[in-house]
């Protein structure tokens, strides 16, 4: 499947988000390359049994995922999807390079 694209905001139309003029002025400053985007956060939702996800981290085995970008419109504040996707990954363990003892990774 491709990638859904929604470019206007749903209530009013508009075009500009707050990511998308962050984004501008970070490329018109040079701390950001044309290529990078800003997005002010994302989803991202696998589509496999809950209770199978322990041996599907094991088997190292793909599995389809759903990701969503967000986003608000500059002028009337509305959160809005800007980018649906959905791609294969692969799960991997949270504590797979944690050592003994350790609460976090570093």
């Amino acid at each position: 499947m491709e990638s859904l694209k929604f470019e206007k905001c749903p209530s009013c139309g508009n075009e500009e988000t707050v990511s998308r003029i962050l984004s501008k002025e970070g490329q018109e400053k040079g701390n950001l390359s044309n290529e990078q985007f800003i997005a002010l956060f994302g989803i991202q939702t696998i589509v496999a049994d809950p209770s199978k996800q322990q041996k599907i981290i094991v088997s190292r085995r793909e599995v389809p995922a759903v990701s969503c970008v967000f986003d608000v419109c500059s002028k009337c504040g509305t959160l809005f999807a800007t980018t649906v996707s959905i791609q294969n990954v692969v799960l991997q363990n949270p504590n797979a390079n944690q050592k003994p003892g350790q609460l976090f990774k570093n």
